[in-house]
């Protein structure tokens, strides 16, 4: 923190911290200073010059957004010079600016129109022709045109400081200076609709939006985004019941220093435009029982008349055991508690899980309760991203930690098995073959070790264990497995012992990397012996994972469930957003698993392909259309709003109303009330002893020639994405391989192939990429590419071939 400065501005005083700008100083008086180049999450520029402030004993005006304070400073911000001044600047900005308001969708929002009738000339004294600018397509989610830019710039600055790539530049000069993606290509899907709202003008507005509504003919919900566990703040714009447009909710504090900072500053274009879904003509609106092949709608009472025959028939003959659930760790905590209260409880089953890898260590849960949170980044001494495509899994955390790299000169070092889009931002990058996390995290901590701090560890609950488990390999054996030299391992330690207090962000899916992420930074923390504490920050794709290993902890098994399905021990299963055909392993284990069950309740939003099993499927709500609560990655507790109104019962109302039906009192009336409830079961926190856990160890089979690595994309298609006509084509499933390997195996960029091993095929097409390392094939799962068909364990190798067709 900066000393505090007094300074005065339109004879008020102010004390704000060193560094402020004095723009940001007279916000916080309520002043209004009016601007357009100016945005708190950029660089201040000060290209426009309509913030000009008088400052006493300088002679010329100065802009406010590029001025810091100091003490004493006597500031005026609306005196007849600056008055004058301002006028003249927007009477400038107007000159080439075309007067289409009524047809322009900034309208109602614009700067340009607000601040030209508060601070502009009355009258234009410009009447010579615009400049024109011709139109071309760009995307399918920003409409450009350029006729309306005043190069206020923001869109080229969020590119430059965020997004990591020259998408957009200027071309020309003067008043010809047009603003456009190079060589006339499209806009990169990813965070292009970011610029959208950074636009103070109409020159970048909204193609999904076009021609809908006005902002004054919609109203507002402040929720949180669904589409993964960054917890992002969001507005769901509606209208007549209808969702419009989503746009980051920046009305808290949006200091890159702050919480806020990661989650109310930017969306990516998935939590933008994923949304189109809500009126997908397949949505499930009403109850359905199935009748030879098909389904027909039937009311609530009789579906509801059913399940509880069905359950308590189960129940009465074959006991609570052969009762069983799997909810999709998408739900809200509210659900997912109410779900396991359910089965636990009433019923007295203990078949109640989320999870689609079977993770049920009781060590989980403690780690989770230890680990970092989104606050501790900006204090962190430096960030290692290990074994996760950040920009993919959580693409705003991403964006959050580039920049911080980037503007803030943080240190960020990544160990990753192929490029991800984050290297040009980071202190060091460290390649490593797939699948060798464990032995990469094994040689860091050997390299870190002395006989000194050796002795420290040693004396450390499951050092031996944890040594164990490698089986006493060598600094060699460390070097041929990862494919990362010694030299590199020690540079890494290197710089992980030059810092205390490091956040290491991995995959939290992964229970072997979660386990060796622990070990690290336990490992750390003894050898540095400091008093700031590094931590481990798991994150997860589904936005209630977190939430859900904390509601449910590791004495519910889906592995049980799974295997009482196969023996016919299970006879009746309630599936509440989750699939497990499509979201689980082994994809032909799971469709055996479900036709072996005499009786299937799932209830979905969309007839998935587990609900085909279904004797009964229950209407659910859109995550968009629900109350409730999810847990963020970050450890965040964030509310789900109800931005549209949807005719279907809510999920947690179809339980309680089952378990009244079963004579069991969970009753209600509020949403409120079950949080009550549900609070003392998330304030229960686990301590996690400092202790090193065993790490299992993966072996390459070698039958087949490739190893499958499963890569992330924000746009692979779900349930959700396959229904958005904006953004359900951005992905296209495929199978990479490095050119060697495609020359070996005599393929080209955009031949067709089946990728296939003993357990099944895919068709799809191949490219190359030279990041991707001999030996293995990166692949990303998606609807029309279930990754699961080559799948029949829950973590370790898969191996797979490549035939051309």
């Amino acid at each position: 923190m900066g000393n505090a400065i007094t300074l005065t501005i339109d004879g008020r005083e102010v004390t704000v911290q060193e560094g402020t700008m004095v723009i940001e100083a007279a916000k916080k008086l309520g002043i209004e200073i009016p601007y357009y180049c100016y945005h708190p999450l950029l660089k201040s520029v000060g290209c426009c010059r309509v913030c000009l402030v008088e400052v006493e004993g300088i002679p010329k005006l100065q802009t406010s957004c590029t001025l810091e304070v100091k003490n004493g400073m006597v500031v005026r911000t609306n005196t007849p010079l600056v008055q004058k001044r301002r006028k003249g600047v927007i009477g400038f900005l107007l000159a080439n600016h075309p007067l289409d308001c009524p047809v322009c969708d900034q309208g109602g929002e614009c700067d340009l129109q607000n601040f030209s009738h508060r601070y502009g000339p009355a009258v234009a004294k410009f009447k010579e022709h615009k400049r024109t600018f011709q139109k071309y397509y760009i995307g399918p989610l920003v409409e450009r045109e350029m006729n309306r830019c005043i190069l206020c710039k923001r869109c080229v600055r969020f590119y430059d400081e965020y997004g990591g790539e020259t998408t957009l530049g200027e071309f020309n000069r003067a008043a010809e200076t047009d603003i456009r993606t190079f060589y006339k290509t499209e806009f990169n899907p990813g965070f292009s609709g970011n610029t959208i709202f950074l636009c103070p003008v109409g020159a970048l507005t909204d193609k999904v939006y076009r021609f809908k509504a006005r902002v004054w003919d919609m109203k507002f919900i402040t929720s949180v985004c669904p589409g993964c566990g960054t917890g992002c703040s969001i507005r769901l714009w509606s209208r007549n019941n209808r969702i419009l447009r989503i746009t980051p909710d920046r009305n808290n504090n949006c200091s890159n220093n702050s919480n806020h900072g990661i989650l109310n500053n930017f969306l990516c274009d998935r939590g933008q435009f994923d949304f189109e879904y809500l009126s997908s003509g397949e949505r499930v609106r009403t109850p359905m029982i199935k009748q030879n092949d098909g389904f027909i709608p039937v009311t609530y009472e009789k579906a509801m008349d059913m399940i509880v025959f069905r359950l308590k028939k189960s129940i009465a003959e074959s006991g609570p055991d052969s009762v069983g659930g799997i909810i999709s760790s998408a739900s809200t905590c509210e659900e997912i508690y109410l779900f396991k209260k359910l089965f636990k409880d009433c019923i007295g089953s203990p078949n109640v899980d989320f999870r689609s890898r079977f993770s049920d260590s009781g060590q989980v849960n403690a780690i989770l309760d230890e680990s970092a949170e989104y606050s501790d980044l900006p204090g962190s001494g430096g960030v290692f991203v290990l074994g996760t495509n950040i920009l993919h899994q959580q693409p705003v955390l991403g964006l959050y930690l580039r920049n911080r790299a980037k503007r803030k000169g943080s240190t960020l070092l990544l160990a990753e098995p192929y490029k991800t889009g984050m290297e040009d931002c980071a202190s060091l990058s460290v390649c490593y073959r797939p699948g060798t996390e464990a032995y990469l995290l094994y040689g860091l901590i050997l390299c870190m070790l002395n006989p000194e701090n050796r002795e420290d560890l040693s004396r450390i609950e499951g050092f031996e264990e944890f040594r164990n488990s490698f089986k006493e390999i060598t600094m060699e054996a460390v070097e041929q497995t990862t494919g990362v030299t010694k030299e590199t391992m020690e540079k890494v330690s290197s710089l992980l012992l030059d810092k205390e207090g490091w956040t290491i962000i991995i995959d939290g899916e992964k229970e072997s990397l979660l386990f060796s992420a622990h070990n690290l930074g336990m490992a750390l923390n003894n050898v540095q012996k400091g008093r700031v504490k590094s931590k481990v920050l798991p994150v997860f794709s589904q936005p209630n994972h977190r939430g859900a290993m904390k509601l449910m902890p590791e004495s519910c098994n889906a592995r049980k469930i799974i295997d009482a399905a196969l023996s016919g021990k299970l006879k009746f299963l309630y599936l509440l957003g989750s699939d497990p055909v499509s979201e689980f392993l082994d994809r032909k284990k799971m469709g055996a698993v479900l036709k072996n069950v005499e009786f299937i309740v799932a209830q979905d939003v969309f007839l998935t392909e587990a609900a085909q099993y279904a004797s009964i499927v229950l209407p659910g709500k859109a995550p968009h259309a629900k109350q409730g609560s999810f847990i963020c990655s970050g450890g965040l507790t964030r509310e789900l709003q109800e931005g549209i109104k949807e005719g279907m019962e809510s999920e947690w109302k179809t339980i309680t109303r089952l378990a009244e039906r079963l004579g069991y009192s969970m009753r209600y009336d509020i949403i409120d009330d079950l949080r009550n409830e549900m609070l003392s079961v998330l304030q229960k926190k686990d301590s996690c002893r400092e202790k090193f856990l065993p790490v299992r160890i993966f072996e390459k089979p070698g039958k087949f020639p490739f190893v499958l690595v499963e890569g992330k994309n924000m746009f692979a298609r779900d349930k959700f994405i396959s229904r958005c006509g904006a953004i359900k084509f951005f992905f296209k499933p495929g199978v990479c391989i490095s050119p060697s390997d495609a020359e070996k195996s005599g393929l080209m960029d955009g031949d067709a192939v089946t990728v296939f091993n003993n357990l099944g095929e895919l068709k799809v097409m191949v490219s190359t990429m030279k990041d991707v390392q001999p030996g293995y094939a990166v692949m990303t799962d998606d609807i029309a590419c279930p990754l699961n068909i080559l799948k029949d364990s829950e973590e370790g190798f898969v191996e797979v071939d490549i035939r051309k067709e």
